[in-house]
Parts: C-alpha cells; structure tokens; sequence
C-alpha cells in the first residue's frame, strides 16, 4: 500500500475536511494539553490567522528584520510543506433567504511540486533583493482564488458568491497594506471618509513601500481521511499476514511442543487455576499444547514496522 508521502508527491495543493484531518493527521503533529495542533518546527511551516486550531504558527503578517533571517525562512518555504486552517463559505440566495454553506478546512501546499516551487522562488527572490537593496516591501501570499474554485466546484448549482477566509498570508520588513484601502469598490461604499482616505493610503504605500500580491495558480486535490477503526481493520489484516508468515517458519510438531512444554516449565509463577504451592508447579503438565499461533502483542520493533507499512 503506497505511503500518505508518496500519495502526495504530485499535489500541489491538499485540502481536507478538518474533522477528517484530525483523524488522521501526519506524525510531524501531535495534540497538545491545550488541545491544540502543536507541530515540528523542522518539519513544516504553518500560517495561522487564529490560534484557535494550530498553536506555535506563524502569523498573518510575518515580518522579518534582516536578510539572514530571510534567507532562513525563504528555504524553509521553498522547501517546507505549508499547512493553512482556512474557511470556505458560498451565499445564495433562494427568494427573501440568504443561504450560506460554510465548511472548515486544513490545507496542505506542496512546496516541493516544481510549478509551486517556481511561483514561491520568483517572488521570494524579488522580495530579497529589495531588502538587501535596504527597501521596504510587503509581499501577499494569496491561496484564495484557487481555494474558491475549488469549493464552487462541489455544487451542482455553482451559482452564489464563494469567499475563502484565513487563505492568504503576508511576509515584510515593514507592515502590512491596508485592504479596504486597496478596493476601489469600498471607497465608494464608506462614503465620504474612505473616498478621502483611502487615496492618500495608496499614495503613502508607494513612497514607503514595494507592495506586490502572489495570486498562486495550482489544482486543488480533497484528501479523504481514515477513521481509526479504519486504520485498525488494516492494521489487523496487516498483522494477520505478519502471524501467517511466522507459523510457515515453524519447524516440525514435535520441536514446537517440546518449546512449549520448556517455556510452561521455566514460568516463574503458577497457572491461573493452580491451587497448591508455586514450587509445585512444574509437577503438573502444561496446558493442552496447540499448533495454532494466537495472536499476541508484538514488540515495539514490529508495530513500529506495522505503522510503516500502512
């Protein structure tokens, strides 16, 4: 059975549903005390608008202080998955009722698929020759149109308005752009204030800073989850073929006997239904002696192999 990784390798971005994540999340994960996700920094990056869901993630707006420190994190996201917590939403409307499905969801960027790659490098690269040029600039990863598609895709009907929320993240040496203040559609909107403010915004964002948006193109794959009993069918049928391959190594009847009767002989304490002294034991003889092997809980050394395996 192929492994999770090298179901993943041609990804570019996963998406599963948060219960279902949960249920089977990857080993760089553990649940904390605070019932939290909590991950190894070595391992992978995670952005986190909230700190609801992952703990220790980075945040929305990342900013870093100097060039070495954004080479560190420039190779940790080129080669790094990115693990997101995002909400997914579509409005519609049905006569007067505004109906909006909603759905919490873990993604998954695959920062080792070279179309990816190539898309993080550019921008990455163009952001850190501005800070060794001394520039400030503010670069916004942006995962929501894709996400969007993605989740209109699942209806039949796709007709509605699709928002995909907590899907994007920003890196910089100085602070984050205002959004309302980059949507043409808000200054009318917010009459009069925005209408005056949000042009002097804009003004004061090119003279401060080299503000650019990566809008990432990719497909999006949904990864089903296992449930634990699932999990534990397979891992059974796994240790099934495991005791099967042990009883055909058996040597004759006889020798397996002869073990047995040693091992019954050389236990330090009486049988369960013995009544007598314990240094009177081995006067009696040992249990019925069955070939069949009976399933037993193996070392850690196989059921390290066994999680391996599946």
């Amino acid at each position: 059975m192929a492994s999770r990784a090298e179901q993943m390798d041609n990804v570019q971005i996963a998406i599963s549903d948060t219960n279902e994540f949960l249920q089977d999340f990857p080993s760089c994960f553990e649940v904390g005390s605070d019932s939290k996700l909590h991950h190894q920094m070595g391992k992978v990056n995670v952005f986190s608008h909230k700190q609801n869901f992952f703990a220790d993630a980075y945040p929305e707006v990342l900013k870093v202080e100097n060039v070495e420190t954004f080479a560190l994190l420039k190779q940790r996201l080129l080669f790094l998955p990115i693990y997101m917590h995002v909400h997914l939403e579509r409005h519609r409307r049905s006569g007067n009722t505004r109906i909006i499905t909603h759905g919490d969801y873990v993604i998954m960027v695959n920062t080792k698929q070279p179309d990816i790659q190539a898309q993080l490098r550019e921008k990455l690269d163009e952001a850190e020759m501005l800070m060794r040029e001394g520039k400030r600039f503010a670069v916004e990863f942006n995962f929501g149109p894709v996400l969007r598609e993605w989740f209109q895709s699942r209806f039949d009907g796709n007709w509605g308005s699709y928002y995909a929320r907590n899907s994007n993240f920003c890196i910089t040496n100085f602070h984050q752009r205002s959004k309302w203040c980059g949507m043409p559609v808000c200054w009318i909107l917010c009459l009069p204030v925005c209408l005056v403010v949000a042009p002097l915004h804009c003004a004061y964002r090119g003279l401060m800073s080299d503000d650019s948006t990566l809008t990432i193109r990719s497909g999006v794959t949904y990864v089903k989850g296992t449930t634990p009993a699932q999990r534990n069918e397979i891992r059974q049928l796994v240790r099934a073929a495991y005791i099967q391959g042990l009883s055909q190594n058996l040597n004759t009847q006889a020798e397996d006997r002869l073990q047995y009767e040693q091992a019954y002989n050389q236990m330090p304490a009486p049988p369960p239904s013995y009544t007598g002294q314990p240094a009177g034991k081995q006067s009696e003889a040992p249990p019925e002696y069955s070939a069949v092997v009976q399933q037993q809980n193996f070392p850690n050394g196989d059921d390290e192999m066994l999680r391996n395996v599946i």
